[in-house]
């Protein structure tokens, strides 16, 4: 399930909305806490985290005049949002799952 959200979303509603989705089901929303920054929450097994839904910071930058965006912590870095999320489908790499892009809706 691919749930994208471009607007402030507060962390408690994302946790009931994974809570119902399948794993690798993610929300991708603005950061409330780092200007400029999305947040990447997913849903996880069990075994994979203490809670079943992680959250990773997604950095912009820009270099020569051109945007990327990139997962806090890692060097690759994507043209577009849709590419990261799109090549995290199928290399977790970072994450401890793959994203699921099977489906989308909107909240």
């Amino acid at each position: 399930i691919l749930i994208l959200i471009f607007f402030r979303f507060v962390q408690e509603a994302v946790h009931n909305v994974l809570q119902q989705a399948d794993y690798g089901a993610f929300i991708l929303r603005h950061s409330t806490t780092h200007t400029d920054c999305y947040a990447l929450s997913i849903k996880v097994p069990k075994f994979t985290h203490d809670s079943n839904i992680v959250h990773y910071l997604i950095e912009k930058s820009m270099s020569n005049n051109q945007l990327s965006y990139r997962i806090k912590g890692t060097t690759k870095q994507f043209p577009t949002l849709m590419a990261l999320l799109t090549h995290h489908s199928v290399m977790p790499e970072i994450l401890p799952i793959t994203l699921n892009l099977n489906e989308s809706f909107t909240i």
